[in-house]
């Protein structure tokens, strides 16, 4: 701290902690990170068990990649020949439709 700033406390009436005035700081370091943590490097059969999913995340992946699978067994099957009809008549009229914008 600098001797203004010591002045400017006494004058101000404002108590400064002994301990922070005590240590200069450098390089822009606070006085609590100068404490280090060394944490060990893992061992191979430790980082294949965090890298490889578990069966759990494998269902929840197939599941996002296939989001009807979630809801295809109560599927009332009354429903499949109107669905089958409107499928084939979607892509009966957009597919022919989309060709005349492709490049040839």
């Amino acid at each position: 701290m600098s001797g203004f700033q010591q002045t400017a406390a006494k004058f101000l009436g404002i108590k400064l902690d002994e301990s922070s005035t005590k240590r200069a700081v450098t390089r822009g370091e606070s006085i609590q990170s100068t404490d280090t943590y060394v944490e060990e490097e893992p061992t191979v059969t430790q980082w294949v068990a965090e890298v490889i999913p578990s069966g759990e995340d494998i269902v929840n992946y197939i599941i996002r990649l296939f989001p009807f699978l979630t809801w295809i067994t109560k599927y009332n099957l009354i429903w499949l020949y109107g669905d089958l009809v409107a499928g084939i008549t979607v892509g009966c009229v957009v597919v022919p439709q989309s060709s005349k914008y492709t490049l040839a």
